[in-house]
């Protein structure tokens, strides 16, 4: 009897370290960050790219996919790229032209511009990667509806990731925001949608971007 009592007495001991340990070690859920979409203008932007620096409005003629991230991000970042890439490659080739790509750094202090463009590029070839000093990143972001924020990581070697949003945005041949893209959109689902709004905006297969 004496046994069965030590073993149950050392069984709840056990759950209890384990619960502890548990509670210890359970992700901690990070607070919602704020939602300025509806301040957000969408205006012209500027950033620095390994090409020197490009605007928005210096595209004017294709229609333009612009994403905000970072390039040490592990997975959305990378996913969201390549799915932006592979849409464009859905389209005839004669479209293709007519489809650029801008991403836009939210951590100037380890992504240089030399380190963008090659990284834009390699999800497709007309996309380019850019950035700017912090605070003007901040003011851009801002304007996009974008919100992004350091998050301190003492276990991996990088120091800090960074939380940001997921969704892209399409602009339109003329400059203006046509509106967002959700992330999970499929490739074949955002080709679509391109190529109704190439034929919105005039752009039929065969003519040339100005």
């Amino acid at each position: 009897m004496r046994a069965w009592i030590s073993l149950a007495v050392g069984l709840i001991a056990l759950a209890g370290v384990s619960a502890a340990l548990w509670v210890r070690t359970a992700p901690v859920e990070r607070p919602p960050m704020a939602d300025p979409t509806a301040n957000a203008t969408h205006s012209d932007l500027r950033v620095h790219t390994d090409g020197g620096d490009l605007a928005l409005s210096d595209l004017r003629g294709k229609l333009v996919l612009v994403y905000f991230g970072y390039t040490s991000c592990p997975d959305i970042c990378p996913t969201t790229l390549a799915t932006l890439g592979g849409a464009v490659n859905l389209l005839p080739i004669d479209e293709q032209p007519l489809v650029a790509g801008v991403f836009v750094s939210v951590d100037p202090e380890r992504d240089a511009v030399e380190r963008l463009g090659p990284y834009a590029r390699y999800f497709h070839p007309s996309f380019h990667g850019g950035t700017l000093p912090p605070a003007e990143v901040a003011k851009i972001a801002a304007d996009w509806g974008v919100v992004y924020r350091k998050v301190a990581d003492s276990s991996s070697a990088m120091a800090y990731s960074v939380d940001h949003s997921t969704d892209a945005f399409l602009v339109g041949a003329d400059g203006r925001f046509v509106g967002p893209i959700a992330h999970g959109t499929s490739a074949t689902e955002l080709a679509a949608r391109l190529r109704a709004q190439l034929q919105s905006d005039g752009l039929q297969s065969g003519s040339q971007p100005k």
